[in-house]
């Protein structure tokens, strides 16, 4: 995200001069003065997209960048391989979970989880993700209607139209035989997305739900990916209108989240995925 708030700046007092800013930038757009101290190399502004490395790669927290303090920054921790096995087991017991409780989870945690995606990374330093989140189970009941409703109007009146014919049993499934194949009872959804500018736009909310549900797991909370949903919006864009973006951008994905209605209480068995190893 190129920028003009690049205003690199160095503390003079704390530099030791041992160029691991400008080495840490592969864009280029710092370099060593005559007076040993890191400074902004020509067209700066246009070279740097304010990844922030060269501040937090400076041991003694001399350099800022964007007008940051680097006291504000946490301090990192060493590699604790103690925690390699909680952090296994933790994925390895990540289920999709299609049962949960109708309960809203507690807003503070959703803000938690919300405040942490603002450390996703995102390709070019881009960082122009957006959410949508459904965080009340009321709201949730009601969009889960008019959804379903929705595809039964269409299914009804376009009974031949293609577009529709995938989804032509849910409402029934759901209307009838309360089964909620689309959403899975769950209270909560969350959709994220990226502006059509963005360079790996179909990528970076991927990423940021993927380490949502990671956080989220952590917190006693279940989610599923919400595939379904997305092919509804292909076919039914107008859907789309009471779950948009908040900056109008395109939603990527959706995943649907909550408390489990109940646990799982080992891990799974899966097949080794097939590995092509060089060298």
């Amino acid at each position: 995200m190129k920028s003009s708030m690049f205003s690199f700046s160095v503390n003079s007092a704390r530099c030791t001069g041992c160029g691991l800013c400008v080495n840490e930038c592969v864009y280029d757009a710092i370099e060593m003065g005559q007076d040993k101290l890191p400074q902004p190399a020509l067209h700066a502004e246009e070279k740097c997209i304010l990844c922030q490395h060269c501040m937090t790669v400076c041991p003694t927290g001399a350099c800022s960048v964007g007008g940051l303090d680097q006291e504000a920054s946490e301090k990192t921790s060493p590699p604790d391989p103690d925690l390699y096995p909680k952090i296994r087991n933790l994925l390895h017991a990540r289920r999709s979970i299609r049962h949960y409780k109708q309960e809203n989870v507690d807003l503070s945690i959703l803000e938690e989880l919300l405040n942490e995606m603002k450390h996703v990374p995102t390709g070019v330093n881009f960082r122009h993700l957006s959410f949508t989140v459904i965080q009340d189970i009321q709201a949730m009941n009601r969009y889960r209607n008019q959804l379903y409703l929705k595809i039964q109007e269409l299914c009804r009146d376009y009974p031949d139209d293609p577009r529709y014919k995938p989804f032509a049993s849910y409402p029934e499934l759901y209307f009838e035989k309360g089964k909620d194949v689309v959403f899975r009872t769950a209270p909560h959804m969350i959709l994220a997305g990226s502006p059509s500018e963005a360079p790996c736009g179909d990528v970076d909310p991927l990423i940021a739900l993927s380490q949502f549900e990671v956080l989220a797991c952590a917190r006693g909370l279940g989610t599923v990916w919400c595939g379904r949903i997305m092919n509804i919006f292909k076919a039914i864009p107008e859907l789309q209108n009471d779950v948009r973006l908040p900056d109008g951008g395109i939603i990527r994905y959706a995943m649907l989240f909550g408390i489990p209605e109940w646990t799982h209480c080992r891990t799974s068995q899966p097949d080794t995925p097939k590995i092509h190893w060089i060298g």
